[in-house]
This record gives C-alpha cells, structure tokens and sequence, in this order.
C-alpha cells in the first residue's frame, strides 16, 4: 500500500469544505483508474520481489 501511496499526489484538507472537495475529486472515474493503475504497478513489484 505504501509503494502505491508514493506515486500518488498528497491530498491535503484541514477544512470540512475541503474534504467535500476532496471527495468529490476522488469520485472522478479518470481520477480511480489512476489509483487503480497505481496499486496494480505496486503488486506486480511486491509480487517479484516479495522482500524488497
């Protein structure tokens, strides 16, 4: 999971409108397939090297 959170861009909030924003960013189909794409790249690099 941390391997993949690297790659992704920091979401920052400190307000509760900007965690409505936050969220409803995160409900962006491109924006999931990115987080997705991002976990499967992760997994292929735990997968060969299980020790890293």
């Amino acid at each position: 999971m941390a391997l993949a959170l690297n790659h992704l861009p920091p979401k920052y909030v400190s307000t509760h409108k900007g965690d409505l924003f936050a969220r409803i960013a995160t409900m962006d189909p491109v924006d999931k397939a990115f987080i997705i794409q991002e976990i499967a790249k992760a997994i292929q690099i735990v997968h060969k090297m299980p020790r890293h």
